[in-house]
């Protein structure tokens, strides 16, 4: 069965509730929800429809539709759900994006208190796990003395080890620092 003919019957399915006989995977509905959420491969955007195939991922395991579901939430202004959600995707998925999620919420005090060092802990834990713009914040973080590794040459080190990686802001940073990086 080809790819497109497949997602087409997945629309059909999703779209009039109809009983999923070709077996759709966790991953497969991440990607319709997607495509629902941006609107990008279907007529229509529509919400209820990506919030329904990421409901469908998650009660099958997909943890990439936790997150997605969240910032969905977040974008909305359902902040518990928001929060609930990250979190759950942070903890049990181990996923990097997630865990940088959680540092930002603490790190930025939008919709919790700003806590540093629970930021600390989660921007260390997505570290670990190589997410995109960990380094950014523990770098902002080595500057403000909070963490294990702290101080300017820490938050330099940082802040190159994220340019290295493609991170504007870490380039950015340095450039305001009045450092030239030019990376690897």
């Amino acid at each position: 069965m080809s790819e497109i003919f497949r997602e087409n019957l997945i629309w059909d399915i999703v779209e009039n509730d109809k009983p999923d006989d070709i077996e759709i995977t966790a991953d497969e509905y991440y990607y319709v929800g997607w495509e629902y959420e941006s609107g990008m491969g279907v007529e229509n955007a529509d919400r209820n429809l990506a919030v329904k195939c990421y409901e469908r991922s998650i009660a099958m395991g997909g943890k990439k539709a936790l997150l997605a579901l969240a910032n969905l939430y977040e974008r909305e202004g359902d902040l518990d759900q928001a929060y609930q959600l990250t979190l759950e995707a942070a903890i049990e998925g181990k996923n990097g994006d997630a865990l940088v999620k959680m540092g930002q919420i603490y790190f930025d005090g939008e919709y919790l208190d700003r806590d540093p060092v629970k930021a600390c802990h989660f921007f260390e834990l997505a570290y670990e796990q190589k997410a995109y713009h960990s380094q950014y914040y523990l770098g902002r973080l080595a500057e403000e003395g909070v963490g294990d590794k702290t101080g300017m040459e820490n938050a330099i080190k940082y802040y190159k080890e994220g340019s290295d990686d493609f991170d504007d802001y870490c380039w950015e940073r340095l450039d305001d620092m009045g450092i030239e990086y030019y990376g690897l």
